[in-house]
């Protein structure tokens, strides 16, 4: 029987489940390469527990990643039902985790519309024998889902008031140098959705960076300065749900700098969710 199974680094269900989850991230040699890493990793995990857990504090306590994509799973079932399907949600990084199954034909569903060697390359290396669905990020359904939650955004903004901020989740730039396609494919959607919204200016930049190492760029944080107009609607590319990225760094911390420099409006773009 097949087994399909949607899947994504996963988010800590409790604040008590912050610690292992930062102690994956920061021993995941394919997302963030350290020297001594078994020994860094957890020193580094447990530098950053404080500051991790007042995100999720400022944002509920939780994130409602894994909700949503367990709606995803179950919406899929419905859907899929005449397919004779198993359908699991399964996580890389937290529980339940993404272990590997040969007893079943596996077709694996990462909800990362653009491909990385550090994200859906891991999931490929840890499933060699699975069909993984990748490379999304321009398929017409998806592009006009996030095309029509844009247009909603901005209707009532004047093009000469107003930038068109798409933001993604940043990866070291080391990953770019060796062949890494996912600064491409970011900008291939960001020029493919801004293009529908010609008379918008529209800018790039990213979140997430992690330690004092090269990442991609421009910052979030730095290119918000750069805007003169008063209105900024931003679209978040990369994983196409509310997370702890989008719900801190986006909607509460990139909201208060945009606020700082004058910004009058600062409207996120609400996510496909489920």
């Amino acid at each position: 029987m097949k087994t399909l199974i949607v899947t994504h680094m996963g988010s800590p269900e409790t604040l008590k489940d912050i610690p292992e989850f930062l102690q994956r991230i920061f021993l995941d040699k394919d997302l963030i390469k350290l020297p001594f890493q078994n020994f860094l990793g957890p020193l580094i995990a447990k530098l950053r527990e404080p500051k991790t857990k007042m995100h999720y504090i400022k944002t509920g306590g939780a994130s409602p990643l894994a909700k949503i994509t367990d709606s995803i799973a179950r919406k899929l079932k419905d859907r899929l039902v005449d397919e004779n399907l198993n359908i699991y949600v399964r996580f890389t990084h937290s529980k339940p985790y993404l272990e590997n199954d040969t007893n079943s034909e596996l077709i694996v569903f990462p909800l990362y519309p653009q491909y990385s060697k550090a994200l859906t390359g891991a999931i490929e290396k840890k499933l060699p024998q699975a069909k993984v669905l990748k490379n999304w990020h321009v398929e017409e359904e998806f592009i006009e889902c996030m095309k029509k939650r844009i247009k909603d955004a901005v209707k009532q903004y004047k093009p000469d008031e107003t930038v068109l901020l798409f933001i993604a989740h940043s990866l070291p730039a080391s990953l770019i140098e060796h062949g890494d396609p996912y600064k491409d494919q970011v900008e291939e959607m960001f020029q493919l959705l801004s293009g529908y919204f010609k008379e918008y200016e529209a800018r790039l930049a990213y979140i997430g960076k992690v330690g004092p190492k090269k990442w991609i760029g421009p910052e979030a944080q730095k290119e918000i300065k750069n805007i003169k107009k008063k209105n900024v609607i931003c679209t978040y590319l990369s994983l196409p749900v509310d997370n702890i990225e989008i719900l801190y760094d986006i909607d509460f911390y990139l909201r208060k700098n945009a606020k700082s420099v004058g910004i009058e409006n600062f409207i996120r773009v609400q996510m496909p969710n489920d």
